[in-house]
C-alpha cells in the first residue's frame, strides 16, 4: 500500500502544514516499497503549485516504485512529498487572504494600536499592515511616539501621511520648493529609520488635487511639484532607509487634475486614491449607479488605473471604506461597493489597501463593530481567511 496525501482547494486554506508532515511521517516507516528515486525533486512553484494527488499519478507514471527501494529512501521521498504539501498550503493562505496586503485605520498611534486586537477578532486574522498620519507639528518636533506605539504593538508594515505644510496655512508651497524644510523630512526620515521602519511607505500631501488641505497643489502647481522632489531626495538620504513614495490624490471630482502635480516617475513608487463611498450626484440612486460613478468620475477608478498603467506603477488605496458623512453625501451600508471593491483590488496591481474603520465627522466608516451589518458582513465574506479544516490523507492502493 503507498501511502498519498491528497489536499483539495478547499483545504489549501487550513494551514495544516505540519499536520500532513507529521502523519506522513508516522505512516512511512511501516512502507516497505521498492525504489524511490525521481527524475523531477517537488519543488515549490509560486501561486501553481500541484496538487499532491498531481505528484502521486506522476510518480505511479514514471514506475518509481522499483524493486530497489529501501525503507529509508522511501522515508526520504515521502518527507518531500510532505514539504511539497507544506508549500502548497501555505501558497493557499496567501491566496485566501487577497492578493494585496490589508491594513487598517483605527487612529493614530497608541489607540490605534489599541484597537487592533478586537479587529483582529473580528476579522478572524491579524491586518498585514496599518494606516497612520502626523501632524506639522510633530514632524517639527521629530517625536517618535507613533513609532513607539506600533513597535509595541508589533506592526512592521505602516503607510505614513506626511503634510507638506503647517495645518494653519502658515507657510507656502514656494517655501516648501526652496528648501525651508528640508531638515524636517530629512530629520523624521532618520527617526523612522532608528525606530525599526526603514521600509515603511510615505503618503506626501495626500489629497492634495482637493482644496481643503494647506497643500493644496491647485495653489501653486509647479511648487508642490519641486517641493515633492526635495521631499523625497531628502528622505531617500537617510542611511538605511527604503522607503516608498506614494503620491495619492482623492477621489472624485475636484477643480484641479491631479496629473497636472505629477512630480515623475523617478520620486513616485506607488500611485494611491482615496476611495470613499460617497456621492454629489442627484441621480446616482442606487448603489449600482453610485458605482459606476465611481469608477468613471474624474479620479476615479478606471482614471486612477489607466494613468498608474501608463507610469508603470502599481496602485494604492490608502483609504477607502463606506458609511456616512457630517453633510449628509456618504452612501451608508452598501454591501456592494464593499464586494465591487474586493474585487477591483483582486483584479489589478494592488500593492496595499487600507480599510477607514473609524469614526470621524468628516466620514464615519467602521464596520468592525457591525454598525454597518450589510457591509461588515460583505466584507468578511471577501478577506477573512476560512476557518481551518482537517487535511484529508487517502491511502491509495
Amino acid at each position: 500500500m503507498k501511502l498519498l496525501a491528497s489536499v483539495t482547494d478547499e483545504q489549501r486554506g487550513s494551514g495544516d502544514a505540519q499536520g500532513i508532515a507529521s502523519h506522513a511521517l508516522k505512516h512511512s516507516s511501516a512502507l516497505h516499497v521498492n525504489d524511490c528515486s525521481s527524475t523531477h525533486p517537488l519543488q515549490p512553484r509560486a501561486a501553481a503549485v500541484v496538487t499532491l494527488t498531481m505528484e502521486a499519478n506522476a510518480l505511479r507514471s514514471r514506475k518509481l516504485m522499483s524493486s530497489n527501494c529501501t525503507p529509508h529512501s522511501y522515508r526520504r521521498r515521502l518527507l518531500e512529498i510532505a514539504v511539497a504539501a507544506a508549500a502548497y498550503i501555505a501558497c493557499g493562505v496567501c491566496a485566501a487572504q487577497a492578493e494585496a496586503p490589508l491594513g487598517f485605520y483605527e487612529g493614530a498611534g497608541c489607540t490605534g494600536r489599541d484597537a487592533l486586537p478586537a479587529v483582529q477578532a473580528w476579522l478572524g486574522r491579524r491586518p498585514d499592515r496599518v494606516l497612520d498620519f502626523m501632524t506639522w507639528d510633530t514632524m517639527v518636533a521629530n517625536d517618535p511616539w507613533s513609532m513607539k506605539c506600533w513597535k509595541g504593538g508589533g506592526i512592521k508594515a505602516i503607510t505614513y501621511s506626511l503634510p507638506m505644510l503647517p495645518e494653519n496655512g502658515s507657510a507656502t508651497l514656494a517655501e516648501g520648493a526652496a528648501g525651508k524644510f528640508d531638515h524636517v523630512f530629512a530629520n523624521f526620515a532618520n527617526t523612522l529609520v532608528a525606530n525599526g521602519y526603514p521600509n515603511a511607505v510615505i503618503r506626501i500631501g495626500w489629497e492634495f488635487n482637493g482644496d481643503w488641505y494647506a497643500w493644496a497643489a491647485g495653489k501653486d502647481p509647479q511648487s508642490w511639484i519641486t517641493y515633492w522632489r526635495r521631499i523625497v531626495t531628502a528622505m531617500r538620504a537617510a542611511p538605511g532607509s527604503n522607503f516608498k513614495f506614494d503620491w495619492c490624490p482623492g477621489n472624485g471630482w475636484t477643480a484641479f487634475r491631479a496629473e497636472d502635480a505629477y512630480p515623475g516617475d523617478a520620486y513616485v513608487d506607488i500611485i494611491g486614491l482615496d476611495e470613499y463611498n460617497a456621492t454629489w450626484n442627484a441621480n446616482a440612486t442606487t448603489p449600482a449607479l453610485r458605482w459606476k460613478e465611481q469608477v468613471e468620475q474624474r479620479h476615479g477608478l478606471k482614471w486612477h488605473a489607466d494613468f498608474a498603467a501608463a507610469h508603470g506603477k502599481p496602485i494604492s488605496f490608502p483609504e477607502w471604506g463606506t458609511g456616512t458623512r457630517h453633510d449628509g453625501h456618504g452612501s451608508g451600508d452598501d454591501p456592494l461597493f464593499i464586494e465591487q471593491m474586493a474585487e477591483w483590488i483582486a483584479s489589478h496591481n494592488v500593492a496595499y489597501h487600507n480599510y477607514w474603520d473609524y469614526d470621524h465627522p468628516h466620514f464615519s466608516g467602521r464596520i468592525s463593530d457591525n454598525g454597518q451589518p450589510l457591509a461588515a458582513a460583505a466584507f468578511l465574506k471577501k478577506f477573512r481567511l476560512p476557518k481551518p479544516k482537517a487535511p484529508v490523507l487517502s491511502a491509495v492502493r
